[in-house]
């Protein structure tokens, strides 16, 4: 995301436009992350302050600078280095959207269940924000980025949205993670080193959707369909039906995939894919967004733990 882009964030996620129960409103955004904690934030999240964080770099409420600022937050920056343009980046964007059956439970049953579901999807994605944190929550430092070094974690806002934009039952968080995080060494303001993110966003994917089923047995005492090769299960009980019905979005999406994917195997004269692996309507994998993946050399680890990378899950 780059430094301009926050605008499109806030109109769409904090201001709620996603949403299509127009007048209902949206529950305010959060702070996430250990380095928000670190920070002391508190209160709802909105436009001014991701435009202070993500549009210029600075502390979302005291607007102190939080390292080197970005130039401006307009969409008329000049690209330039330092100069807060489209070739840097402000931060990433993930979303962790439950299977639809759990999204059907939560919209159609009584209140007590409702709370639970939406309490069981919150602590999910602490539970992924959890794991990125201890396995890409670092920053690089030396020449060239070289040396990969700890940090205090993520300043983050989540936003949950209860609808899809086809307006279906949809209970969804976005997670909007700052690029400017804090050396655990020296306390100076860099960047976030994405390349990790974007290693482990499938296990931070799968660890989110097993959290989700883990809560809501222990809370609700859901009982599970077989897990898929994507890590998801449906609810048991929920009616297949049910579930295509409130699912337009995806009838919407499968629909054009298959006039696009017509219309190419047209032109070339053959098929596509063969039958292999995923239709292309479901790529890429499902899991939280996916980041850039602009470094050219991998770096070093320093910090606790000595050289080379966390182990992986």
């Amino acid at each position: 995301m780059a430094p301009d882009g926050w605008r499109y964030y806030a109109e769409e996620i904090a201001l709620g436009r996603e949403n299509h129960f127009a007048g209902h409103g949206e529950e305010p955004g959060r702070w996430v992350g250990r380095g928000a904690e670190a920070l002391a934030l508190s209160g709802p999240v909105g436009p001014e302050e991701m435009s202070r964080l993500f549009g210029q770099g600075r502390h979302p409420e005291t607007g102190e600078a939080l390292g080197r600022p970005f130039g401006g937050d307009s969409a008329d920056a000049k690209c330039k280095e330092g100069q807060g343009g489209v070739d840097q980046v402000a931060g990433y964007a993930l979303s962790f959207s439950p299977p639809k059956s759990v999204s059907v439970l939560w919209a159609l049953a009584d209140e007590a269940v409702t709370v639970g579901v939406h309490a069981a999807q919150d602590a999910a994605v602490n539970a992924a924000l959890e794991f990125l944190q201890d396995h890409a929550g670092f920053t690089r430092r030396g020449r060239g980025g070289l040396v990969q070094a700890d940090t205090d974690g993520y300043v983050a806002a989540a936003f949950t949205h209860r609808t899809s934009r086809a307006g279906d039952p949809q209970l969804h968080t976005h997670v909007l993670l700052s690029a400017k995080i804090r050396a655990s060494s020296d306390g100076h303001w860099l960047a976030l080193d994405g390349r990790e993110l974007f290693e482990v966003q499938k296990a931070a994917g799968l660890i989110y959707k097993a959290g989700l089923r883990a809560e809501l047995s222990a809370r609700l005492g859901v009982a599970w369909g077989e897990v898929g090769a994507d890590g998801a299960a449906e609810v048991a009980g929920v009616p297949v039906g049910l579930v295509e019905n409130f699912s337009t979005r995806r009838a919407q999406v499968e629909a054009r995939a298959a006039q696009l994917i017509g219309a190419k195997e047209a032109m070339l004269g053959r098929s596509l894919g063969g039958g292999d692996g995923p239709p292309c309507s479901s790529w890429p994998p499902t899991g939280p967004g996916r980041p850039s993946r602009k470094v050219a050399r991998r770096p070093k680890r320093c910090g606790p733990g000595g050289a080379g990378r966390p182990p992986r899950p």
